[in-house]
């Protein structure tokens, strides 16, 4: 949790949740409990995402001409 509250206004939710993924396996690789199970951990990244809402981000369509060359 105090990851989560340090990198919480750094870093976008989705990049808190790889990094709290590979947390899980190292602990589980170790044979530790994992922590990132626990409900406060969960409220936490929940509570980040609420304060800090991010737009998605949408590539632009590619032009009749670029797509056609990709299919070719």
């Amino acid at each position: 949790m105090r990851y989560l509250t340090h990198y919480g206004n750094q870093l976008t939710s989705r990049t808190l949740r790889v990094h709290l993924a590979a947390l899980a396996q190292w602990h589980q690789q170790l044979g530790f409990a994992d922590p990132t199970k626990s409900p406060l951990v969960r409220d936490t990244l929940r509570g980040i995402r609420m304060l800090h809402l991010q737009s998605v981000k949408q590539a632009e369509a590619l032009a009749l001409k670029e797509l056609e060359t990709c299919v070719v």
